[in-house]
């Protein structure tokens, strides 16, 4: 099934609202698409919402990370990880394991 499909329609709902997604709506969004293959949706969903003022946690920045390794884009991963250390947000080693797999990709 294309549950990414139905999870943004979610959100679209939300945003006709005048609401915003929180952080773990954003999360679970994101982790959805990437989870389908669709990494570059997922990435761009929380890119968006990220300019909305929505500050990142260590969950979001993972499931990102989950994203770019799908995606094999090392590049990405490794401005995730300046963006974590900038965001004061620690590195775990479900994270670290995840950037190191996008970078095995180079």
């Amino acid at each position: 099934a294309r549950r990414w499909e139905e999870a943004l329609g979610l959100v679209q709902d939300l945003l006709q609202q005048k609401l915003l997604p929180d952080l773990q709506t954003v999360t679970g969004v994101a982790s959805v698409c990437s989870h389908a293959g669709e990494w570059q949706l997922a990435l761009a969903f929380a890119n968006e919402q990220r300019d909305q003022r929505l500050l990142p946690d260590g969950l979001l920045f993972g499931t990102l990370l989950l994203a770019c390794e799908k995606g094999l884009n090392w590049e990405l991963a490794l401005e995730l990880l300046a963006d974590m250390e900038r965001s004061s947000v620690p590195l775990d080693p479900i994270s670290s394991a995840l950037a190191i797999r996008a970078c095995a990709t180079r």
